[in-house]
């Protein structure tokens, strides 16, 4: 099983059990995340309920971080029922896809004026700021890598040479997010004014 970072995941424990006074098993479960078999952390506590004979509850996590996990729920036990744990369910967490966009802080630049640029990063599902570095591009050559700030970055070309030109940005994903690209095309308008 898998899911994307960022991507609220549902866990659910049933735990089976009734006795002839038709009591069903009370108390929590505890959802526990192990590597190698070793304990990891807690990822979440549900009080058990039951409705129409089926005694369980769940816990919703956004938090897991990208890898495999292999989660166990622990049933606590109560007066009438013993506590138990659960088999080993294999969970893999992948990076979150993203959305790059560039753009201008202005319609137009005169030929051979400065423009400026702005870089724009973020999670497709909404799955929080991504960081790493950005790099900005011009007909292929790049003119340079930068760190994200809060997911965004601005970024001023000295001036524009005459000509088309394609502007680009590459992001180069990170522990978390997977990287992307965005392309702007500016054309010139008579050499002189390059029109966004």
């Amino acid at each position: 099983h898998s899911a994307a970072y960022g991507k609220t995941i549902y866990l659910v424990a049933t735990v089976t059990g009734q006795l002839p006074s038709g009591r069903y098993p009370t108390g929590t479960i505890t959802f526990r995340d192990f590597s190698g078999g070793v304990l990891v952390g807690t990822v979440g506590t549900c009080k058990l309920s039951t409705n129409k004979g089926v005694t369980s509850c769940n816990v919703a996590n956004k938090t897991l971080k990208v890898g495999s996990h292999t989660l166990r729920a622990s049933y606590s036990g109560d007066t009438y029922f013993k506590s138990s744990t659960s088999g080993d369910y294999l969970l893999s967490i992948v990076k979150a896809a993203t959305f790059a966009a560039v753009s201008t802080t202005t319609s137009s630049v005169p030929y051979g004026k400065p423009l400026t640029l702005a870089a724009l990063v973020s999670s497709m599902d909404g799955a929080g700021l991504p960081t790493g570095t950005v790099t900005f591009w011009d007909n292929g050559r790049a003119l340079g890598t930068f760190s994200l700030m809060s997911g965004a970055y601005r970024f001023t070309i000295g001036a524009l040479a005459r000509g088309s030109h394609t502007i680009a940005i590459t992001y180069s994903g990170d522990a978390n997010f997977l990287s992307t690209a965005e392309v702007l095309t500016l054309l010139p308008n008579n050499g002189l004014v390059v029109n966004v």
